[in-house]
C-alpha cells in the first residue's frame, strides 16, 4: 500500500523531458497498473526546433508511442513510411523490401513531431494529482544519501524534490549517473556526422545507406520529394562540408551515391538481384545543416539503489544503425513493464530494478557490439572485403536471413539494423 505523500514527495522524478523521459512518463501515466502512482518531470529547457534531426522509428517504437495515445492523430501525419531498405557499398548491395503483413519497415519522423507530440500529451495532463511537468527545470544538486529517498534539488525552488525512485534520462552527461557513480565505457569514432534535408528528384520509399571510404552516408525518405542524410565523415572534413556551397554539396551527395551504387555486370550479384532500385537523385539542399560528433558509450550499469538510467544517459550509439532513439524507447518500455510488475515491491529497491537492467543491458550491449562490428567490416582499409562481399550475396539469396534482418530493423529483435540516422 502506498501511503500519503508529502507535496514534495513523488514515486519517481524523471530528470530529463526528451522524447526518451517524456515517452517513459506518458507510458507510465496511461498504464492502468500504475494509476495512483506521482510522476514528475523535469526538463531544463524546451529544445529549439531542429528540423534536420529525424529518427527511423520501428514497429515497435510506434507501438509504444501509440499505447502513449500520442501515435495516430500526432505523429504518424507527419511520418513517411519505408517500405524497402538497400544497403550497400562497391562490392554489392542488400535488399530489404517490405515485410509479411504489408506494413511498413519503419517510419521516418522528425524529432520535432516526436518532441512536440510528447510535450502537448505532459502539459495537457500536467496538473493532475499524479503527474507533474516543471519545464524549464534547472538541476542544482541531486541528494542520494544511503537509506533515503533521492533528493533533487532545482532553481528557485525551496528544499529539495523527493522520490521513491531517480531516472535519469538526462543524456549522455547525465547528471544522474554521475550522482549515482556510475561509471561509462565507450570509444569515439573520430568522425562527425552531417545532417540535412535534401530535395530529390522522385519521391521515395526507399530507406538507403551506401558505405563510402570517408565512412557511411544515408538518405531517409521524408513526405513528398524530400529526404534526410546523415554522412559520416572524418572530424577533419566536417567544416568543409557545413561551409560547402549547396550546389557542391548536392554534387558530392550525388557523386557519393553514385559510387556505391555502380553496377558490376561480371557478378553473380545480377542474378540475385530481383529488381535494381537506383539510387536517389538529390536536387537540391533545404534549409540549414547541422552536425554532431559520433560515439560509442555504455554505462558499466543501468540501476543503483533509488537510481535507474534510461535512453542517451544509459547508452550511445553510432547512428549508422538507426537505433539510437529505438534503444532509449524500448528502455522506457523496459521498466514501465518493470515497475507494473513490482505487485507491491518498493519502485527503488535495486533488485527490482536489476530486473530492468538485465534485460536492457544485454539487449543494448548486443547491439552496440553489432554497430561496432559493422562500423568495422565496412571499413575500407580493413581486411574484411571478400568476406563481405559473399556475405552480401549469402543473405540476398536467403530470405531467412534477410527476414531475421527486417525483424530486427523492425525492432522485434535485436541487434542489427543496418541503417541510420
Amino acid at each position: 500500500m502506498m501511503g500519503a505523500y508529502a507535496a514534495h514527495e513523488w514515486d519517481a522524478i524523471v530528470v530529463g523531458g526528451g522524447i526518451v523521459g517524456s515517452l517513459f512518463a506518458a507510458l507510465a501515466s496511461a498504464s492502468p497498473a500504475l494509476r495512483g502512482r506521482r510522476l514528475l518531470v523535469l526538463e531544463g529547457r524546451r529544445p529549439a526546433a531542429n528540423p534536420a534531426r529525424v529518427s527511423a522509428v520501428s514497429p515497435a517504437s510506434a507501438d509504444a508511442f501509440r499505447r502513449a495515445g500520442v501515435w495516430q492523430d500526432r505523429i504518424l501525419p507527419h511520418a513517411a513510411p519505408y517500405r524497402r531498405m538497400i544497403v550497400c557499398d562497391q562490392d554489392g548491395r542488400l535488399q530489404f523490401d517490405g515485410n509479411d503483413d504489408g506494413g511498413p519497415l519503419g517510419y521516418v519522423v522528425a524529432n520535432d513531431v516526436l518532441q512536440d507530440a510528447l510535450y502537448e500529451r505532459l502539459t495537457t495532463q500536467a496538473g493532475n494529482a499524479d503527474l507533474e511537468f516543471i519545464c524549464p527545470a534547472t538541476v542544482e544538486s541531486i541528494d542520494n544519501a544511503p537509506n533515503e529517498w533521492p533528493g533533487v534539488r532545482i532553481a528557485g525552488r525551496d528544499g529539495p524534490l523527493a522520490a521513491r525512485l531517480l531516472i535519469g534520462a538526462d543524456g549522455a552527461r547525465s547528471v544522474v549517473k554521475r550522482a549515482a557513480g556510475i561509471g561509462t565505457s565507450g570509444l569515439s569514432y573520430n568522425q562527425h556526422g552531417l545532417v540535412a534535408t535534401v530535395r530529390v528528384a522522385a519521391p521515395s520509399a526507399t530507406a538507403w545507406q551506401t558505405y563510402l571510404p570517408t565512412g557511411p552516408l544515408a538518405v531517409l525518405p521524408l513526405q513528398d520529394d524530400l529526404a534526410s542524410i546523415v554522412w559520416s565523415v572524418p572530424d577533419a572534413d566536417v567544416d568543409d562540408l557545413q561551409a560547402m556551397p549547396n550546389a557542391s554539396l548536392v554534387q558530392a551527395l550525388n557523386d557519393a551515391l553514385g559510387r556505391g551504387d555502380a553496377p558490376d555486370p561480371n557478378s553473380v550479384r545480377r542474378i540475385l538481384r530481383k529488381e535494381h532500385v537506383p539510387a536517389p537523385k538529390v536536387v537540391g539542399i533545404v534549409g540549414k545543416r547541422a552536425a554532431f560528433p559520433l560515439q560509442m558509450q555504455q554505462a558499466e550499469r543501468y540501476v543503483a539503489e533509488r537510481v535507474a538510467l534510461i535512453g542517451d544517459a544509459a547508452h550511445v550509439v553510432h547512428p549508422q544503425a538507426g537505433q539510437g532513439l529505438n534503444l532509449g524507447i524500448q528502455d522506457a518500455v523496459d521498466l514501465v513493464g518493470c515497475l507494473e510488475d513490482a505487485h507491491g515491491w518498493d519502485w527503488g529497491d535495486v533488485h527490482l530494478l536489476r530486473q530492468y537492467e538485465s534485460k536492457a543491458w544485454s539487449r543494448n550491449a548486443l547491439m552496440l557490439g553489432g554497430v561496432h562490428v559493422i562500423d568495422r567490416v565496412f571499413r575500407p582499409q580493413g581486411v574484411f572485403g571478400s568476406l563481405r562481399r559473399l556475405g552480401l550475396d549469402l543473405l540476398n539469396a536467403s530470405p531467412d536471413a534477410k527476414s531475421l534482418l527486417a525483424a530486427v530493423a523492425m525492432g522485434s529483435r535485436s541487434p542489427l539494423h543496418p541503417l541510420a540516422v
